[in-house]
């Protein structure tokens, strides 16, 4: 359950003046073109590689971008109740771990996983103790329930045997009890609200435009989700928000926004906010795991005023400006925002045409300042 989030519609930042707003939209455009022209570059790669490589990065941006729409929940029919589930399972699933192998995992469990109805079956019942037993995700420990009694699909899940035999991914008790509770939720939504349409669901009726209230019924109401999870899952629906992960809050932190919309403690470090940034940690962590620090990314003391100002910088940046610098842009400036920014800091896709982690070559720091002219 979210804790101690601003949920009004006004954003919590300072006023920032319209010179400092075009210096930080400047910087972004740098980077988006970094992220274009030399991370789907590899150091053997030659003119045809790197185009193709360009090839399918555009589509990965532009079909993420033009997946982000609303209108493609707004009926009530199966097609969307189901374009909806899918969305929300694999979010719980990107929780924790790397972009990835999170793909990797959905790609090997879709096809059990696309089936929200069999959830509410006893064959996926799931009884387990509280009290918590430390188990191993990744590199990292995690609190997670002793599982007690399942049914015979959960046990083949945690046993990887049966359907689950030879698939890749995580055993995490707590993903699953998620995946499931929501998706009794969604099925008792569509038998009791036939003709509403999908993305009522987690909406409740609330207006698009109202975010944080939306945000707060996903995550303080219902409890479907843990906080960056939600966000995660709103940005991907198509609402005016986005992700602020590590890697976003790296990038903040660097370029020295951060420090410009929060009142951060004298002497604090990137480390401080992004506990081993530096080593080979995961994306993103539940809200429950989170250390207890004010300052740590996940805390909407950060997490808020990231998602305010990436908002602010996406509506001042000049579509035609975007198109200009790389030769095209999509509609949604704001999921365009996210994606870039973030892959410039993460480690290679091949697969989506990204071939190097600039980052660790040239960090974000390096696009503080504008290039002399000349």
């Amino acid at each position: 359950m979210a804790r101690g989030w601003n949920y009004g519609a006004k954003p919590i930042i300072p006023s920032l003046s319209p010179d400092t707003l075009d210096e930080m939209v400047d910087a972004y455009r740098r980077i988006r073109v970094a992220v274009y022209s030399e991370a789907t570059r590899s150091p053997s790669s030659d003119a045809i590689q790197h185009a193709d490589s360009q090839r399918a990065f555009r589509e990965f941006v532009t079909g993420l971008c033009a997946d982000a729409n609303l209108s493609s929940y707004a009926d009530n029919s199966p097609e969307s109740r189901q374009r909806l589930w899918r969305h929300i399972w694999t979010k719980i699933r990107y929780a924790g771990i790397r972009a990835e192998g999170a793909s990797e995992e959905i790609e090997d469990t879709s096809e059990i996983f696309d089936d929200a109805l069999s959830f509410c079956d006893k064959e996926w019942d799931v009884v387990f103790d509280k009290k918590n037993k430390s188990t191993k995700n990744g590199s990292r420990s995690v609190n997670e329930p002793n599982l007690l009694l399942s049914g015979p699909t959960a046990r083949q899940y945690f046993e990887r045997t049966g359907r689950f035999s030879g698939l890749s991914y995580y055993r995490n008790i707590s993903k699953l009890m998620r995946t499931i509770k929501i998706a009794k939720a969604l099925a008792d939504f569509s038998r009791k609200n036939p003709n509403s349409a999908a993305i009522e669901f987690l909406s409740g009726g609330i207006s698009s435009k109202n975010v944080w209230p939306i945000f707060r019924r996903i995550t303080a109401e219902q409890d479907y989700l843990s906080s960056i999870t939600a966000l995660h899952l709103m940005m991907d629906l198509g609402y005016e928000v986005m992700k602020p992960d590590r890697v976003m809050a790296r990038a903040f932190f660097q370029l020295g926004w951060l420090g410009q919309i929060v009142k951060l403690p004298t002497g604090i470090t990137e480390a401080d906010i992004i506990p081993n940034s530096g080593g080979d940690e995961p994306e993103d962590v539940e809200d429950e795991e989170r250390p207890g620090s004010r300052y740590h990314y996940i805390h909407p003391t950060i997490a808020r005023p990231i998602v305010d100002l990436s908002r602010l910088i996406a509506a001042r940046v000049r579509k035609e400006d975007l198109e200009s610098d790389i030769g095209w842009c999509t509609y949604n400036k704001l999921r365009e925002f996210d994606i870039f920014m973030v892959k410039y800091g993460q480690q290679p896709e091949p697969k989506l045409g990204l071939q190097r982690n600039l980052s660790a070559e040239t960090p974000y720091a390096a696009f503080r300042s504008r290039p002399a002219a000349g």
